[in-house]
């Protein structure tokens, strides 16, 4: 609109039914949004990325199949209460550990089973059936949680013998659990959500761009969460930042940071994410965000509208400006991603 150069569009959870990964609302408010993706976005050559959270909604009247096969193949991630997995209270869960998303109740996949990334490329695989995307944001895969360690008592581990009260250092100045899974909760290699936490994003992104390469064609994935080595399979943006000065000035840094440890491609959500932007902010926020190595404007669903065409002609005409300079460079940002890719370094510097 207004002559603002864009080849990318991209959906939040609200996309879906019922907010359950690889589904989108075809009968309810997005009805109709594959023929836009096909007829609006691809014949345009622009491109179309959806969002795709870590828990799986536990649906328990058969009628998600993403749920039922994980859990008849046993491939989410098991309660740290053994007397749970032993002998399950809960009739056909199989001593899944709950969690707790924008779904309600969740699961999570546990990568440390072969069969997992099976699964996770089958899922793929059935929402583009349904949705041609051509690249992915990972979203919600610290893994975060709602609840702090477990969500329902039938998961709550003997204190006497729970891993968090034997730590003998707590990191941080908050409850190791807080938003977080159980750090009991097993995992098919034997291991704890303790050893795995932070490895949940470098698994998936692994499994997330083998589908990809399995078609051929290039990965665009976009992850929340990172960890080391993980560069080679996703890229990685801040998560849900602010519209404020502070938060201007704290991508900058950021983004240096990622470049360090071997994530090249990264940005700041463009005029902040959280709260009501303002239209000097998201100017000045624009003229810098267009020189980022992946820059994206995106807001929360109550905010007030920041696209860069609804604010006055003066501040268009300078956010316009700026974003035309990064087509102009996008051949150069291109040649030196490559040459990063191959002989290391950072780009942005």
């Amino acid at each position: 609109a207004n002559n603002f150069p864009m080849d990318g569009l991209w959906s939040d959870i609200d996309h879906m039914y019922k907010y359950r990964d690889f589904t989108f609302n075809k009968n309810g408010s997005y009805a109709g949004l594959d023929t836009f993706v096909e007829n609006e976005l691809h014949k345009a050559n622009r491109k179309y990325v959806p969002i795709v959270d870590a828990g799986v909604a536990i649906v328990r009247d058969g009628s998600y199949s993403t749920f039922n096969d994980g859990l008849q193949n046993a491939l989410f991630i098991q309660s740290g209460n053994k007397k749970r997995r032993d002998d399950d209270p809960i009739n056909g869960m199989n001593g899944v550990l709950y969690g707790k998303v924008w779904p309600g109740y969740t699961a999570f996949p546990d990568f440390s089973n072969p069969k997992t990334s099976d699964w996770w490329i089958s899922n793929l695989k059935h929402y583009y059936d349904q949705l041609h995307f051509d690249g992915l944001w990972l979203d919600m895969n610290e893994a975060t949680n709602f609840c702090n360690g477990t969500c329902i008592p039938d998961d709550v581990v003997d204190p006497q013998v729970s891993i968090k009260n034997k730590l003998f250092y707590n990191p941080g100045s908050r409850d190791i659990e807080f938003e977080c899974l159980s750090m009991d909760g097993l995992y098919y290699d034997g291991f704890t959500e303790l050893d795995h936490h932070s490895l949940f994003p470098l698994l998936q992104g692994i499994a997330t761009s083998k589908y990809f390469t399995d078609k051929k064609q290039k990965p665009f994935i976009i992850s929340r969460s990172s960890f080391v080595g993980q560069g080679k399979y996703t890229a990685h943006w801040s998560g849900d930042n602010h519209s404020t000065w502070k938060h201007l000035n704290a991508s900058v840094v950021e983004i240096f940071n990622m470049n360090i440890f071997g994530m090249n491609f990264m940005g700041s959500d463009i005029c902040g994410y959280v709260g009501k932007t303002t239209p000097e902010l998201c100017q000045a926020w624009t003229n810098l965000g267009a020189f980022y190595p992946f820059s994206r404007n995106h807001e929360d669903i109550p905010d007030v509208g920041q696209e860069p065409y609804r604010f006055d002609d003066p501040i268009q005409a300078t956010m316009r400006h700026a974003l035309r300079w990064r087509y102009a460079l996008i051949r150069y940002y291109y040649t030196q991603m490559y040459l990063v890719s191959i002989n290391g370094g950072m780009f942005w510097k």
